[in-house]
């Protein structure tokens, strides 16, 4: 699943899906991370059910793929005891690469600017098989 991660100029953090390495459909809409985690709440076990209220009246799909991504960046992980399910995650390793594209120099492409094209926000793009 491909993703990328962008910073507004206030510092608001965002993600959005970009590609799918199969042929299921997904939203490209960005998301604010904080709003992602308001679903994540850290003492009740995950699915990709959590997510979709995030994706009212889009592809169902999109909730479970934002999950494959979030576990990826280790913001969420399998629990023990129900691999099926997962659990809010250490953000730190998060955090500091969200900290490091803040203070990179790197700027989005016209195209994918989370602002609607005006001026200013980062992003990295990553892509990564589900894990």
């Amino acid at each position: 699943m491909g993703y990328q991660l962008a910073c507004t100029s206030d510092s608001d953090v965002l993600v959005r899906l970009v590609s799918n390495t199969g042929s299921g459909y997904f939203s490209r809409e960005w998301v604010r991370f904080a709003s992602i985690l308001e679903l994540l709440p850290p003492d009740q076990p995950l699915t990709f059910s959590a997510l979709q209220p995030l994706f009212e009246g889009r592809s169902v799909n999109t909730g479970g793929f934002l999950m494959a991504v979030l576990k990826g960046l280790s913001v969420i992980r399998s629990m023990e005891e129900n691999p099926r399910a997962h659990e809010l995650g250490e953000l730190s390793g998060f955090v500091a690469e969200v900290q490091a594209l803040m203070a990179s120099p790197v700027s989005l492409g016209e195209d994918a600017r989370p602002d609607g094209g005006k001026a200013g926000g980062k992003s990295k793009r990553k892509t990564r098989g589900a894990p």
